[in-house]
């Protein structure tokens, strides 16, 4: 079947969060945005001054609170990476008949998932990356497999019995 190894470092690390973040978190940030942006047109066209500059500084810190939340998380792995005194996270996946076994070597830790509760299936410059219904990711680094293999995998995924709407 299927394996791969490979290390998730700073900069893999913010590709892997970037596609963490689930549409329904994003479609209530942009929810939010659209409504701040209305409000300031608004209050700008009725020369309220007050209130759009009320308006401007709650766009600002929305923005700036999503930006955090982000970069918060990596800031979190990034220290726990400290504390483990290694650079990158360690990983390899492998494919079985009825489970994908993640083993972080970093940690220490083995995770067995079964393929029923694969949810989400990504894929990235770097990774593909499913989820599974507990919020575990696993990684499969793309760079491990040559484009043939690439297309076999993603042929390999779509048959399994998960519940990844393609």
């Amino acid at each position: 079947m299927f394996a791969t190894s490979g290390k998730i470092d700073n900069s893999r690390l913010k590709e892997f969060l970037s596609v963490s973040v689930t549409w329904k978190v994003k479609a209530v940030f942009a929810a939010m945005l659209l409504f701040e942006l209305y409000f300031v047109f608004f209050t700008w066209q009725r020369g309220d001054m007050v209130f759009f500059g009320l308006g401007l500084l709650t766009l600002a810190l929305t923005a700036f609170i999503v930006m955090r939340m982000l970069d918060g998380v990596r800031i979190l792995t990034l220290q726990k990476m400290r504390e483990l005194g290694v650079d990158a996270l360690s990983y390899t996946t492998s494919f079985g008949d009825q489970t994908v076994k993640v083993v972080n070597h970093s940690t220490k830790t083995t995770e067995e998932i079964p393929y029923l509760l694969l949810i989400r299936f990504v894929e990235t410059e770097h990774f593909f990356l499913m989820k599974s219904k507990d919020g575990q990711w696993v990684p499969v680094f793309k760079d491990r497999l040559t484009p043939q293999k690439q297309e076999d995998f993603k042929k390999f995924v779509k048959s399994l019995p998960t519940q990844i709407r393609w």
